[in-house]
């Protein structure tokens, strides 16, 4: 994971200074965590060494997907804030953040421990419906404002 981070965070993070773009690697980022959740479901009753190997294939997706959303959410979260409102909008934007990594773990537990793996597929669907919405939200945002912000 670490490895992956180092070698692979500012490559997949390019681009996502137009909100846009983050948002389209917002929504790519959803679909590769959703596999990964399936992976992680997948695993649930294989032998030991073959579900070792479907659970590092679901790292990999997982890790990738991560790095996408990061950048996006850089992007996504400096780009959309006009220049005057910068501070409040990243309050507002670490909240959400702080926000999710309170309950997160609380749904995500409740939802995969539930019987027969179909939680791990509720999950996958969630992240694919979360990661999705990105894109008409900021091409909304785009349209009622009439411009497109880059970050930096």
């Amino acid at each position: 994971n670490t490895v992956m981070i180092i070698t692979f965070q500012v490559r997949l993070s390019r681009g996502s200074g137009d909100i846009t773009t983050a948002a389209r690697a917002f929504r790519r980022s959803g679909v590769l965590i959703a596999v990964a959740m399936i992976c992680y479901g997948a695993a649930s009753g294989m032998n030991a060494v073959t579900a070792s190997i479907v659970l590092v294939i679901g790292m990999i997706f997982h890790t990738v997907g991560e790095l996408y959303s990061s950048g996006a959410s850089w992007g996504i979260g400096f780009g959309m804030a006009r220049e005057d409102l910068q501070g409040q909008y990243q309050g507002a934007y670490s909240l959400g953040r702080g926000l999710s990594g309170v309950l997160g773990p609380l749904i995500v537990i409740s939802i995969a421990t539930s019987p027969a793996r179909l939680g791990w597929f509720v999950l996958a669907g969630m992240f694919v419906l979360v990661g999705a919405a990105f894109l008409p939200l900021v091409n909304s945002y785009v349209r009622v404002n009439g411009r497109q912000r880059q970050s930096d």
